[in-house]
């Protein structure tokens, strides 16, 4: 009998030792993808669709248009992602990575160049506001019905919120994955699919007992498997119980 409970008593702990190290592990995530988007959210290069124009946004943008006019965001955007690996964020292989996709002829902005996705020439962070948390337009088109319940969560909740969006496959890699939708803005595809069906994604490899992240990127996938996403998301949120 007292070795049963020996047992159940190591495995219990067992089991929490490795959730609190899970959690752990998440928090640290957290608080790259944190870090990455205040750095974006500085004063960053977005595409306008309506008028077909690029601006400066984010919480430098007046100051920033003070000094880069139009005719030289590029360079604007070429100053940032070289100097990113200042952060020390990321994988070398990314960085390499970057730096070569700088080598282009077209109009971008940095998170074309983090995903190599045109979808990026409209993202407006990494972390999802709270006015866009599970309301992807394209299953609330007229309005996004979470809308009151997100604006009330508490800063906990909004951080647990985007952890439970951080799978660990093990021990040194690791995917943080939502929706297009909630960080970007509409846009269609040439297949005729609907671009807030697309999943954002960063991967975070381990390097000497550190995440760093290994890549961006946008992902397409169909309207069954983004409802079956969007459905396990609502779900761990406790929407629609009875």
């Amino acid at each position: 009998m007292k070795t049963t409970t020996f047992i159940l008593v190591s495995l219990l702990t067992l089991n929490l030792y490795s959730q609190t190290e899970t959690d752990l592990e998440k928090e640290r995530i957290y608080n790259i993808i944190k870090t990455i988007d205040n750095w974006y959210n500085m004063g960053y290069i977005r595409f306008e669709n309506y008028t077909e124009t690029w601006h400066i946004k984010g919480k430098n943008s007046n100051e920033l248009k003070k000094n880069y006019s139009k005719e030289n965001y590029t360079k604007y955007v070429i100053d940032r992602i070289t100097k990113i690996d200042t952060l020390n964020l990321l994988t070398n292989t990314y960085y390499q990575t970057l730096l070569k996709r700088l080598d282009r002829n077209d109009e971008f902005n940095e998170a074309m160049i983090l995903t190599n996705n045109k979808f990026g020439n409209m993202i407006n962070s990494f972390l999802v506001q709270r006015s866009r948390m599970d309301g992807i337009p394209a299953f609330w088109p007229e309005a996004n019905i979470f809308l009151e319940s997100n604006k009330n969560m508490s800063d906990s909740d909004y951080v647990e919120w985007h952890k439970e969006r951080i799978n660990i496959d093990n021990t040194n890699s690791a995917v943080y994955k939502i929706f297009y939708g909630e960080i970007g803005f509409s846009q269609g595809t040439a297949e005729g699919g609907h671009g807030d069906y697309h999943l954002f994604k960063i991967v975070f490899l381990k390097e000497d007992g550190q995440w760093k992240i290994d890549n961006m990127f946008i992902e397409e996938q169909t309207k069954e498997d983004a409802i079956k996403f969007y459905d396990e998301n609502v779900e761990r949120r406790g929407y629609f119980k009875d």
